[in-house]
């Protein structure tokens, strides 16, 4: 995830000092700046998706049927895996790296000037700048509708600037409880910061204290709530550890179709995807059948369930979970393509439910090989071996002190082995593995 480097040394320079501003949730400093800016975030219509788990991946299935319905679109997600400019995208492309950087200079400049003329008070942070960069790249690509997915919360998050036609609530877990509170009601509270006016909402979870909370939002500002599962059928099985499903909607009937993303729990994503895609039509945003089920069926999310192949056509299953709810995911995907379970190579960062995720993950990992990343936040590999070794003392395990020596442990005596904890782990991962492509071809 640092491969930002290959930007100009002053756009790097500037991206590094952002990042050591941290997290600070407000909008103040996102309002002055898109004003500054003659507001790029209002020359567009705009999906918001918020949630714990599972947002990047309804983001990339509803953008993938947008643009398959012959709509221009921008995709916006957070966090990367290797590249910055992995985050934007303006229909289906990357933007180009040249472009991000002109995007933050620009958006440096006003900074300053704002800061000078004491209408900003301080520098904003990393994701404040990085999402105006967004919001300014998709007008420059004159798109016509951005899929926005929220970074943290949702209240407070800066993607919640915008006013959209739509949004999406997908699953509400327990996960940076510092910032959005300790319970899931607490953090609901947060996620339906998203809900504005009249709007369109898709919500996926059924917990009844989602639900309550999110119905009362949606009733008080005269929003349209959809809970996802209400009125829909459908008939699911794994073949060669890819879903095909059956689905019926109060509105359509789909498939079977082979869904792209692996894993059950894409089957509650995808659901929410179809809902929102069927929703849209009421906005006068007509999305054909066709596009739908290309939404299920074509679309790319890198590093979620992620079986690629490695050296000596090894396999290798790449997951970002980094909760011990998107770690359940995992585990249920692992217990039912991998039932006697694989090697494990885990890295994690200090801020996350570390031992929730060890041992929800240990029924079915047959080892782990710790590691860390270079991230000033990741787990010292010894500590997390130390974890491992508490919580499950009859587990093995070892200690790497690298991500990709910690992998080609794991494979040892296996052809199969799998990689988690966190979006740094898989994002350096990822970066070797293209790597290796390249020397090879």
């Amino acid at each position: 995830m640092n491969a930002d480097l290959d930007f100009p040394i002053d756009i790097n320079q500037y991206i590094h000092q952002l990042e050591g501003f941290g997290v600070k949730l407000g909008l103040k400093n996102i309002q002055v700046i898109c004003e500054a800016l003659d507001h790029p975030e209002r020359t567009f219509r705009s999906i918001i998706v918020g949630g714990t788990n599972g947002k990047g991946s309804v983001t990339a299935m509803v953008e993938q049927g947008l643009r398959k319905a012959g709509h221009r679109t921008g995709r916006y997600t957070s966090p990367h895996l290797e590249t910055l400019e992995e985050r934007f995208l303006v229909n289906g492309r990357i933007v180009l790296q040249a472009e991000v950087a002109d995007t933050l200079q620009l958006i440096r400049t006003c900074v300053e000037d704002l800061i000078l003329g004491k209408e900003l008070d301080s520098q904003p942070t990393f994701f404040e700048v990085i999402t105006v960069a967004a919001f300014e790249l998709f007008r420059r690509n004159n798109i016509e509708i951005a899929v926005l997915e929220v970074g943290l919360g949702g209240r407070f998050d800066a993607t919640n600037i915008v006013t959209p036609i739509a949004a999406v609530i997908t699953s509400i877990e327990l996960d940076h409880q510092e910032q959005l509170g300790n319970t899931i009601q607490q953090i609901t509270i947060e996620k339906a910061g998203i809900i504005k006016p009249g709007i369109i909402v898709i919500l996926g979870d059924a917990k009844p204290v989602v639900v309550n909370k999110v119905r009362q939002t949606c009733h008080a500002r005269n929003a349209h709530c959809i809970e996802a599962s209400i009125g829909v059928m459908m008939t699911a099985h794994l073949d060669d550890g890819l879903t095909e499903l059956s689905l019926t909607t109060p509105k359509n009937k789909y498939g079977p179709i082979s869904l792209a993303l692996r894993g059950r729990h894409q089957i509650d994503n995808a659901v929410v995807a179809v809902r929102l895609l069927e929703e849209l039509s009421e906005t006068g945003i007509d999305v054909p059948t066709s596009a739908i089920c290309s939404a299920l069926s074509e679309t790319v999310w890198p590093g979620r369930l992620d079986l690629r192949i490695g050296r000596k056509d090894k396999r290798i299953l790449l997951d970002t979970a980094h909760n011990p709810s998107a770690m359940a995911a995992l585990v249920s995907y692992i217990r039912e393509v991998y039932p006697s379970g694989l090697p494990i190579a885990f890295g994690a960062m200090r801020d996350k439910d570390v031992d929730g995720m060890i041992t929800t993950l240990a029924p079915y990992a047959t080892r782990f090989v710790c590691t860390a990343t270079r991230h000033k936040r990741a787990i010292p590999s010894s500590a997390l071996t130390q974890k491992v070794k508490h919580l499950v003392p009859s587990m093995s395990v070892e200690t790497s002190s690298t991500v990709a020596e910690a992998l080609d442990r794991a494979l040892i005596g296996t052809d199969t082995a799998c990689i988690t904890g966190s979006n740094y782990v898989v994002g350096e991962i990822i970066g070797s593995l293209r790597k290796t492509d390249e020397q090879g071809s």
